[in-house]
């Protein structure tokens, strides 16, 4: 079942019959989204969202080629790309728990992809292994109660706050864009989105949304225009 949110309005779709669902509202109070996030997508799960698209079925249909492409890229970063299970194994990420992405900023083309991370010491050992194979080591820094790692050349950074990971990328090439947005999300202490009156109606109405779930922040959309 998947559903979408509107400032507020809420849809979903799916086979199920029509119900409540509070995946939205849930996984957007624990990533601490800000308030300004103009869009976001949210899904139950990363194994639960490959059970949906038909990961396992698509992989076997493709056979040698996938198998191929797979491991092209394990050898050129370590971890197969292709297989998402791998990929959260290899950076300690709950594959159980709702995982999205938030454009966390119109203008600059910022988009933020969040998660849980079940074992911090194993996210970072999955960093090293990514910069063993090729990109450059990111610069480890603490900022207030967070971990993070802020590529010097402005285009992705890595913020590890408790349990919650977020990677942020951007289009335009400024490191100063990454540190603002990591600024913002530190910021959000019962002031984020999910405090807001339009999402929690736009949550609140939200029609299934069981296994995926999206909400358009109309005015951050309209600010960003005007």
């Amino acid at each position: 079942a998947t559903g979408t949110a509107s400032q507020g309005a809420a849809r979903g779709a799916g086979s199920a019959p029509a119900a409540r669902s509070d995946l939205l509202a849930t996984a957007v109070a624990a990533a601490k989204v800000p308030p300004q996030a103009a869009m976001l997508a949210v899904a139950r799960s990363p194994k639960g969202l490959m059970d949906l698209v038909g990961y396992a079925q698509a992989r076997a249909a493709v056979g040698a080629p996938w198998i191929e492409l797979a491991g092209e890229a394990v050898r050129e970063v370590g971890f197969d790309l292709t297989d998402p299970l791998a990929v959260a194994k290899t950076f300690g990420v709950d594959a159980d728990h709702p995982v999205g992405l938030a454009v966390l900023s119109l203008s600059e083309l910022r988009v933020g992809f969040f998660a849980r991370v079940a074992d911090p010491k194993a996210f970072e050992a999955g960093l090293k292994v990514l910069f063993d194979h090729g990109p450059r080591p990111l610069p480890k820094a603490t900022q207030g109660d967070a971990n993070t790692w802020v590529d010097p050349r402005g285009e992705l950074a890595f913020m590890l706050r408790g349990d919650r990971l977020w990677l942020i990328v951007q289009d335009r090439r400024r490191a100063y864009g990454l540190h603002a947005a990591i600024r913002d999300l530190l910021a959000v202490e019962g002031a984020g989105l999910a405090e807001q009156d339009d999402f929690k109606q736009a949550a609140a109405d939200l029609v299934l949304g069981r296994d995926l779930a999206g909400y358009l922040n109309v005015n951050a959309v309209v600010g960003a225009i005007v």
